[in-house]
């Protein structure tokens, strides 16, 4: 996550970093989970020019 809020990477080859290195080091769903965790911290948390700002919330 640091990642992605204070280096400027993508969050998407973040995203693929972290499920490959899952691949291969994890079993089971470890893969979708951590897939499934980052995008929710990037929807939330990561606004579309990718800065650490909080994504606005609808009413």
């Amino acid at each position: 996550m640091a990642e992605m809020t204070s280096k400027g990477t993508p969050h998407k080859v973040v995203i693929n970093e972290a499920v490959d290195l899952a691949k291969r080091f994890c079993d089971g769903g470890a893969p979708r989970v951590i897939n499934g965790c980052l995008r929710t911290f990037v929807k939330d948390h990561v606004n579309v020019a990718g800065t650490s700002q909080p994504a606005e919330s609808k009413p």
